[in-house]
């Protein structure tokens, strides 16, 4: 049975980010727990340099927007790009 909220997900983040994570970003990659999706929206949360961070991610008509609670924000990337929505 097709999911086209998650379809739709996923063909954004191949869009977005069709190459391989930074070697800053490694680390994080599939290191979330709590990982959850409703709908074109995954959040999760990842261990960081500074304690636990609630990422997330939502493809919206313009595109996708991703947010954290770090000081820099780019864990929510790292961490979700290469998560499999479909096993949330």
């Amino acid at each position: 049975m097709a999911e086209p909220d998650l379809d739709l997900l996923q063909t954004a983040m191949k869009r977005r980010w069709s190459r391989g994570p930074s070697q800053k970003a490694k680390p994080y990659v599939h290191a979330f727990s709590a990982a959850e999706r409703r709908g074109t929206k995954i959040t999760a949360k990842v261990v960081g340099n500074h304690g636990t961070y609630m990422v997330s991610i939502q493809r919206e008509e313009q595109g996708l927007r991703s947010a954290c609670s770090c000081y820099i924000g780019s864990t929510a990337i790292a961490t979700i790009v290469r998560h499999e929505p479909s096993r949330s």
